[in-house]
């Protein structure tokens, strides 16, 4: 997350992580970014106010840098895809 969305929102941006193996980039530094077990990115991402984080479970490696952009890509496509279809349908 860039410092000038920090510096403005309150919020954190997060992408979902699962140690079931799926089709979405493995962390290749795993164990580098404080993770227990293999992990994997799913392209998944909320927004949560800060506050309302109980605790920091690592850190994003810059090695899995490219693995965490391709899979926001895909929940940013997902997205898209969905309200293009309710637009399609007259869904407001």
């Amino acid at each position: 997350m860039s410092a000038a969305y920090s510096a403005r929102a309150a919020d954190q941006v997060l992408l979902a992580l699962t140690s079931q193996r799926q089709p979405e980039p493995e962390l290749a530094e795993w164990q580098g970014a404080g993770l227990v077990k293999p992990t994997w990115l799913k392209p998944v991402v909320v927004t949560i106010t800060e506050g309302l984080l109980i605790r920091q479970l690592g850190t994003l490696q810059a090695e899995d840098y490219p693995g965490a952009i391709y899979a926001l890509s895909l929940a940013i496509d997902s997205a898209v895809f969905l309200r293009a279809r309710q637009l399609e349908n007259g869904d407001e």
